[in-house]
């Protein structure tokens, strides 16, 4: 019977000190006996939740798999569903978009205005899918997705502070926006580069099974 961790109730194993997923003291009871009555009983489903495989799609089959968890924001995604998202994601909007406005329309003003219909329905449309994967990606890692969405709220304001600065022209607006901006950027800098290139976590962690291929 495996025992579980007192602390994000993770499948540990019976001779382990620590656990391998948030590094909480394995002491006492359980240790022992597995923990409590009712960590004992959730057994079956604890194991087939943490303990599973959760490879992930293929490339070709991620753009789908993601829309499918649309706004599905626990568990974790791999590096290569990461990629099988946001690359045709912006392959349709950097290239397919501009290729069909010039086909469908006859002048540039015309195309200008059917690109920014586009783009404005695109991105509303997945808006909360790419959100999502990014949180999942970020949990393959063993990183909480907490503080990187918050980071996205606080750059959501310092948006509409640009509106407000762009409107009065006032110094003060201005270092609003910076205040608020360059925080953002600096959090959603480093999410991206964690989320694109880190190494996903093979053992079981606190968002996830266990990883057989962390790519």
């Amino acid at each position: 019977m495996p025992n579980f961790c007192p602390r994000c109730n993770v499948a540990t194993d019976p001779d382990a000190d620590f656990c391998a997923a948030c590094g909480t003291r394995l002491t006492g009871r359980f240790k022992k006996n597995g923990g409590s009555a009712e960590r004992r009983g959730a057994d079956a489903s604890e194991t087939a939740r943490y303990l599973q495989s959760t490879v992930g799609p293929s490339f070709a089959g991620s753009f789908g798999h993601c829309l499918k968890n649309y706004c599905v924001f626990r568990g974790r995604a791999t590096r290569t569903e990461f990629w099988g998202w946001f690359v045709p994601w912006a392959a349709v909007v950097f290239i397919a978009a501009p290729t069909v406005a010039s086909v469908l329309t006859t002048n540039v003003d015309d195309a200008a205005a059917w690109l920014n219909g586009f783009h404005c329905f695109w991105f509303g449309t997945t808006l909360l899918p790419s959100l999502a994967v990014f949180a999942r990606r970020l949990h393959d890692v063993g990183k909480s997705a907490k503080r990187w969405l918050a980071s996205v709220v606080w750059g959501g304001v310092g948006v509409a502070a640009l509106g407000l600065w762009a409107k009065g022209g006032e110094l003060r607006t201005a270092w609003l926006v910076l205040a608020f901006f360059i925080p953002a950027g600096i959090a959603q800098f480093r999410a991206a580069i964690t989320a694109g290139f880190g190494d996903g976590m093979r053992e079981p962690n606190r968002f996830g099974g266990r990883r057989s291929n962390p790519k």
